[in-house]
């Protein structure tokens, strides 16, 4: 069964914090009014390089998992091929010098 209970304390608590967000804010408007706007765009700028650099590990991380992944699904196809026409040996000599 689900327990069903009043929120009142929560949405108390939650307004104690917004009240105390905005005191706070209001005293480093006060004393450093650049402070928060320096901070954001610091902020900013650390997200920008981090997204980059995540965008650079993925682009190279695709590339690789592609190679692997065409590099297994053809290796798969010739082994298959290679079951499906025993008789063809030409094709298994071939392979033989290629894997050696």
């Amino acid at each position: 069964m689900k327990r069903i209970s009043k929120k009142h304390k929560s949405k108390e608590i939650r307004a104690q914090a917004l009240k105390q967000l905005q005191e706070t804010r209001e005293v480093i408007d006060k004393k450093c009014p650049d402070l928060l706007d320096k901070v954001g765009e610091l902020v900013q700028r650390t997200q920008d390089i981090e997204q980059d650099q995540k965008n650079s590990k993925d682009a190279e991380a695709v590339s690789q998992d592609e190679l692997v992944i065409d590099r297994h699904k053809n290796l798969e196809t010739i082994l298959k091929f290679i079951e499906l026409k025993p008789h063809a040996d030409h094709l298994k000599q071939e392979l033989k010098t290629l894997l050696s």
